[in-house]
């Protein structure tokens, strides 16, 4: 690497570098000793305004607009036209934190519930219809299980109250 680089980067004998392709050029930086304070402190600074006053008014522009609720009613339609989809967001609305794992999905179902006679990949199929549409986040708990939970501010909706 050309000396006028190293010494521009900052880089010093022993730094370690990151190092990506993109768009067939090789990309180099120094490697950060902790990402989290490298992308928090820097890395993004300025994306969204130069001074709090403009990051806050532009977030607010965010939440105000008419797109942040399009998610919302595109889930609610889904909700409203498929019962099965319905059932299956009541039962992980009644989950401690609005969330739980296929198998334990499963287990919460009534017993006549058509739902209930349905294998374990189609209600992790009506679960990732369901991700798709935004309502439904998957996560992964502290064993490694991955779990689906009913967004917050969905799980009090109207729609959803028996």
């Amino acid at each position: 690497m050309p000396a006028e680089i190293v010494k521009s980067l900052g880089i010093k004998a022993g730094d370690k570098l990151v190092m990506e392709l993109i768009d067939g050029r090789i990309v180099a930086l120094p490697k950060p000793e902790n990402w989290v304070e490298y992308i928090a402190t820097g890395l993004l600074k300025g994306t969204y305004g130069a001074t709090p006053e403009v990051v806050d008014s532009y977030i607010r522009s965010l939440r105000e607009g008419p797109e942040r609720w399009e998610w919302r009613r595109k889930f609610e339609d889904h909700l409203r036209s498929d019962p099965e989809v319905l059932e299956l967001a009541r039962t992980l609305q009644a989950c401690p934190f609005h969330q739980a794992s296929v198998d334990e999905l499963a287990s919460r179902l009534p017993l006549d519930s058509t739902l209930q006679r349905k294998l374990r990949s189609d209600l992790r199929e009506m679960l990732e219809t369901m991700l798709q549409y935004g309502g439904v986040r998957k996560v992964r708990d502290d064993h490694g299980k991955e779990k689906y939970y009913l967004v917050d501010e969905l799980a009090q909706l109207a729609v959803l109250q028996t």
